[in-house]
């Protein structure tokens, strides 16, 4: 599995094992994968597409049978190579609620739990929004899916006994995304007594409005929100689709924290109205407004609208992916060198 990041050195992987021995039967997923399979199948001999719950399973199983030249027709959601050419079959449709509920909970290895930092736990996938720098749409959809209020509970449930004592992270990409939702689930952590360790998650502003919601934060162990700002440039935001203004942020930020809960603020700095001046703005409210807070540079997603307008207009400065970190400079925008 590779993201852009990852993808050069996952491709490179890919040649040490071929010319080790090159009957193995490779393949991979992932956002890049997503996005390219054509670039993947000069070294693999399939690429998993969006979603890879069902469709791994499914050729592990073709692999089975035959695992040099496995049969792969018939299965959505790949790419892969045959005798003609290439094959991109067509797309598997993503989980339902249903089917996301039902997923087995995940397994990790000893060495693996000693060293991670967090438990980390996702309840939900896709999102509404349409900012154009982000790869969640095309990878997960425009539409939210849940896991149920009773598979979610279980997860945490699991989640605790997997690595005792270790903080929460929720990866949802928007943990607040149903009000209702969370609400049902965080007092259902207090009617049963779950002793939740220190919890994190991924916010919008739009949780400051719910006074109800950020007292049930409080209450269950929250600790630290993240919520992605990206600019204090309300044309910056207007460029980005945020569907939020620098003042709606400053507010959403005060009642979060005068909740009890810490707010770590994201940034994105690189728009094409972005000037030193808007940098210097954005580091004096991060300062004033937030408890911690990190900045990203503007990275050309593979797929995503900006990524492709950015390519179009010639603003990516750098070749290849290794540097796509969100740290290194890697676009060249109008008003910053």
């Amino acid at each position: 599995s590779a993201i852009s990041r990852t993808f050069e050195q996952t491709m490179a992987l890919g040649r040490i094992v071929k010319a080790n021995n090159p009957n193995v039967f490779l393949f991979m997923g992932g956002q890049h994968a997503t996005e390219d399979p054509n670039t993947v199948l000069e070294i693999f001999d399939a690429a998993v597409r969006y979603e890879g719950d069902f469709t791994f399973p499914e050729i592990l199983e073709r692999v089975a049978e035959h695992n040099q030249r496995p049969d792969l027709e018939g299965i959505l959601g790949i790419s892969f190579k045959n005798g003609n050419g290439i094959v991109h079959a067509p797309k598997r449709n993503f989980l339902t609620k249903e089917e996301l509920s039902a997923l087995p909970f995940p397994i990790f290895s000893q060495t693996t739990l000693r060293h991670i930092t967090h438990n980390v736990i996702v309840t939900s996938r896709g999102c509404p929004f349409d900012c154009e720098f982000c790869s969640v749409i095309q990878n997960f959809g425009q539409e939210f899916r849940y896991r149920d209020d009773d598979s979610t509970i279980a997860l945490i449930k699991y989640h605790k006994k997997l690595a005792p004592g270790l903080p929460f992270f929720f990866g949802d990409d928007i943990f607040n995304s149903n009000p209702g939702r969370l609400k049902r689930v965080l007092d259902r952590i207090l009617r049963e007594g779950i002793k939740m360790p220190q919890w994190a998650a991924q916010i919008r502003h739009e949780a400051s409005k719910d006074p109800e919601l950020l007292q049930l934060m409080k209450r269950t162990n929250g600790y630290i929100m993240f919520i992605g700002l990206e600019s204090v440039n309300d044309k910056t935001l207007e460029i980005y689709k945020k569907h939020a203004t620098m003042e709606k942020n400053r507010e959403a930020l005060r009642k979060i924290r005068k909740a009890g809960l810490l707010a770590h603020g994201m940034f994105v700095i690189g728009s094409d109205v972005d000037t030193p001046r808007t940098i210097e703005d954005t580091l004096r409210f991060a300062r004033q407004e937030c408890d911690t807070a990190q900045f990203f540079s503007l990275t050309p997603i593979i797929g995503t609208p900006q990524g492709t307008d950015l390519q179009t207009k010639g603003q990516i400065i750098t070749e290849g992916f290794t540097h796509h970190d969100a740290i290194t400079a890697v676009i060249s925008p109008l008003n910053l060198t």
